[in-house]
C-alpha cells in the first residue's frame, strides 16, 4: 500500500480513496449525523429551553435577551453553535488528519504531488503546510519554516492567506454543502482550487529564484495507532475550544449590541449596493461577514442559522466570500511576525 500511495498512477487512485473516505467520515458522519443529533436532542431539545426558563427570572430584559435571543443570544448562537456544530466536526477532522500523519501517508502524498506543485513555485514539501492550512492557517504559517527558500515560504504564505478554509470554517461549509446539490460543492472547491493554482502560478513567475530540490525521507507505512491518534485529537480539540469559545461569545455579544443600537441596519444600508446589488446576496449576509471578521467559524455558524434567507446560489457565493476574507486575527499576527 505504501508503494502504491506514491506510484504515479496508483497513487492518484489511492489519494481519491483517501479523500472520499475522509469526506464520508467528516462530512457524512460528523457534519450530518452527529451534528443533527446534538442539535435536535441536546441543544434545541434541552439546553436552549433550559436557558430560557432560567433567564425568565431575571428582572433585566436586556440581559435576558443577550442570553437567549434566538438570533444573537449567547446561548443559542455562542454556546450551541460552538459545541453543537464546530466541536463535533472539528473532532472528526482532527482524528482523520492524525490517522493520515501516524500512518505515514502524508509524506507519500508529498512525493505524489511534487511535479504538480512545481507549477505553483513549490516542491512536494509544500503540501504539508497547505494541508495543515485546512486544519489551522495560523499553525500552517508556522510550518512554512520547513520550506527551503524564502521564495517558497512567501508563496506558501500567500496561498494560505488567500483562501484556504481552516478546519472550523471547512466544517461549517461541509454542514451547509451537505444539504445542497453536488454542483454546489464542486463550485465552491473548484473556485478555491482554481484561485490557488492561478495565484501560485503567477507568484512563481513574478518572484525571483528557483524551486528547491525535493529531498524527503519516506517513513515506513504502518497501521495507525488509534489510541495515540485519539489522544492527540482530544488534546487538539480541547485547546481549540478553549481558545475559540470566548471568541464565539464575544462575536455574539458584539453583534447583539450592534443590532440593538441599530448598527446592523446602518451597515446593511451602507453595504446594500455591494452585498445586494453586486453580489446578489440578502442583507442577512452583513451579519455573517461581520462575525467572519471576528472569527471565521463564528461567521460560518451564523450562516447556518440564517440560511433560510439564502437560496443555493447565494449560499455558494457567501461561502466563497467568507473564504477569501482575511483569516482570523491570530493568523494575521503570525503572518506579520513570520514574513
Amino acid at each position: 500500500f505504501g508503494r502504491a500511495a506514491h506510484h504515479p498512477i496508483l497513487g492518484i487512485l489511492v489519494a481519491a480513496l483517501v479523500i472520499s473516505a475522509s469526506y464520508l467520515w467528516i462530512g457524512e458522519l460528523g457534519a450530518s449525523r452527529v451534528v443533527d443529533f446534538l442539535s435536535a436532542h441536546v441543544f434545541e431539545g434541552w439546553l436552549n429551553p433550559l436557558a430560557e426558563r432560567l433567564s425568565s427570572h431575571l428582572p433585566w430584559p436586556l440581559v435576558r435577551d443577550a442570553l437567549v435571543d434566538p438570533e444573537f443570544g449567547l446561548v443559542p448562537t455562542g454556546l450551541s453553535l460552538a459545541f453543537g456544530l464546530v466541536m463535533p466536526v472539528l473532532f472528526f477532522f482532527y482524528f482523520a488528519f492524525n490517522i493520515l500523519i501516524d500512518s505515514g501517508y502524508l509524506p507519500r502524498l508529498s512525493v505524489l504531488f511534487d511535479r504538480a506543485f512545481r507549477l505553483i513555485g513549490l516542491n512536494g514539501k509544500g503540501i504539508l503546510p497547505l494541508t495543515m492550512g485546512f486544519s489551522c492557517v495560523t499553525m500552517a504559517l508556522i510550518t512554512t519554516r520547513a520550506l527551503d527558500t524564502k521564495r517558497e515560504r512567501i508563496i506558501a504564505s500567500l496561498l494560505l492567506m488567500l483562501g484556504t478554509p481552516c478546519a472550523p470554517l471547512l466544517a461549517m461549509m461541509l454542514v451547509i454543502l451537505g444539504q445542497l446539490p453536488v454542483s454546489a460543492s464542486a463550485t465552491v472547491f473548484g473556485v478555491i482550487i482554481t484561485q490557488t493554482a492561478l495565484a501560485g502560478f503567477l507568484a512563481s513567475r513574478l518572484l525571483p529564484g528557483r524551486t528547491a530540490d525535493f529531498i524527503l525521507e519516506i517513513p515506513p507505512m504502518r497501521r495507525p495507532r488509534l489510541r495515540r491518534a485519539l489522544a492527540r485529537t482530544l488534546r487538539q480539540t480541547y485547546h481549540f475550544m478553549i481558545e475559540a469559545v470566548p471568541f464565539f461569545l464575544l462575536a455574539s455579544l458584539a453583534v447583539f449590541t450592534v443590532n440593538r443600537l441599530g448598527g446592523l441596519e446602518v451597515l446593511a444600508r451602507a453595504a446594500h449596493p455591494v452585498v445586494n446589488g453586486l453580489l446578489g446576496l440578502p442583507d442577512e449576509a452583513i451579519r455573517v461577514f461581520v462575525k467572519t471578521l471576528i472569527r471565521r467559524e463564528s461567521g460560518a455558524a451564523e450562516l447556518e442559522v440564517a440560511r433560510g434567507a439564502f437560496d443555493g446560489v447565494q449560499l455558494v457565493v457567501t461561502m466563497l466570500v467568507m473564504s477569501f476574507l482575511l483569516p482570523c486575527v491570530n493568523a494575521t499576527v503570525v503572518l506579520v511576525k513570520e514574513r
